[in-house]
């Protein structure tokens, strides 16, 4: 088991779950395998399958609540890590978190969400918590509980902060409550203040990415959820988020329809990624360096790289046709990351140069340095963090800072 969390967490998910299958087939037993063997699924995209783990692994230790009979050989034991009084509830808590994680990246099972997580904060003590809240303020943000998913994020960074000195955790965490809005403003002044609050607290968090300090000197409304936080010092922030898989997702499509798309405020977001985010872009563009032998190539290569690539999207539908026109003059290669697989019409217009990484970064950088694009495109205001990151550094590529909308 060992090996296999050491393969997985250098993420070689296929391989891991290469191990974790011998595993499972070897020692029958032992349940908590199949919380790795789903984990490595839904990082590899496999919904169905790591769901199919995780029912497993309850099915093995008596259930989310810890009534049923276990067949797994430690919570035969011991009891379940399920119930309310097991002194090794961690497993359980990680488990109900994963399973969450599973339906809030599948998008269709709301009430399943809630119910994991909220037996998780249920039986776990506070600081086995931190990842439960911020898939907890992920998914109140969602449904449009905007109240309950600042409180929850902001849970997530102090247990972060102060109980486990994870300062790249409590990074990400006070960065998706910063980026909470309405989805639907009833009046345009609603609209005007929301868009206010919005820039004060990406604000606040540049400066603490810049020199750190404490609840109290921010002016905006970015930790009033929570008023014991105030007496928090807060280290400098800048360049914590090396992982750039940790669920942000900025800014929100439906910022549109308040009027935020316009440059000044996605300058603001930019600035606040670049101060976070470690300069690591070059990794991908070594060919842009100038004493780099290019290979001499008839056409230009233009990447377009997205999280919601698909027929059914928007801007899908308008990049297909774009590519389409224009298929004659440049060489276009489509990298699709997060979840939703890509439109098969893309394969179709681009002769099959198309890569769907899911939630795999590594994967993600090895192709686009290998791709050797003169140009990447990023589709759509609604991404990840790694996208914006890779948006706001745009200067790799262009010679002079920017933003592609």
């Amino acid at each position: 088991m060992n090996l296999a969390t050491c393969i997985h967490a250098a993420k070689h998910y296929s391989v891991a779950l290469e191990i974790y299958s011998f595993i499972e087939t070897s020692f029958p037993s032992h349940a908590y395998v199949h919380v790795n063997k789903a984990a490595a699924h839904l990082q590899l995209g496999e919904i169905g399958k790591a769901r199919d783990s995780m029912r497993k692994y309850f099915d093995a230790v008596g259930g989310i609540d810890g009534s049923g009979i276990p067949t797994d050989t430690i919570a035969a034991q011991r009891g379940s890590p399920c119930s309310n009084v097991s002194s090794f509830k961690f497993d359980c808590v990680n488990a109900l978190n994963n399973f969450a994680a599973i339906e809030l990246t599948d998008g269709k099972n709301s009430s399943a969400v809630s119910t994991y997580l909220h037996r998780a904060i249920e039986i776990g003590d506070e600081e086995m918590l931190s990842k439960v809240y911020a898939n907890y303020g992920g998914h109140l943000s969602t449904i449009g509980e905007d109240d309950g998913a600042a409180e929850a994020f902001i849970k997530a960074f102090l247990i972060n902060l102060k109980d486990r000195g994870d300062l790249e955790a409590a990074t990400a965490a006070l960065v998706r409550r910063a980026l909470i809005i309405p989805k639907v403003a009833k009046s345009a002044e609603e609209a005007e203040q929301t868009r206010i609050n919005f820039t004060a607290r990406i604000r606040d968090v540049i400066k603490l990415a810049t020199h750190g300090g404490t609840p109290s000197e921010m002016g905006s409304n970015l930790f009033n959820v929570i008023s014991k936080a105030n007496d928090i010092s807060i280290p400098k922030l800048a360049n914590t988020l090396h992982d750039w898989t940790t669920g942000i997702q900025v800014p929100h499509f439906h910022y549109h329809y308040l009027g935020f798309h316009d440059n000044s405020l996605q300058k603001e977001v930019a600035k606040m990624f670049t101060l976070l985010c470690p300069n690591e872009l070059h990794e991908i563009s070594p060919h842009l360096t100038p004493n780099y032998q290019r290979q001499v190539r008839p056409k230009k290569r233009v990447g377009i790289i997205s999280s919601l690539i698909g027929g059914d999207e928007p801007h899908g539908l308008l990049v297909q046709n774009v590519v389409r026109d224009l298929h004659s003059i440049f060489d276009f290669f489509v990298i699709s990351v997060g979840s939703k697989p890509p439109s098969q019409e893309f394969y179709k217009i681009t002769d099959g140069h198309v890569f769907s990484t899911g939630y795999n970064e590594m994967e993600t950088k090895q192709i686009l340095h290998s791709l050797e694009l003169d140009c990447l495109i990023y589709l759509e205001a609604m991404n990840t963090a790694q996208l914006y990151f890779f948006a706001t550094l745009r200067n790799i590529f262009s010679g002079a800072a920017a933003i592609s909308f």
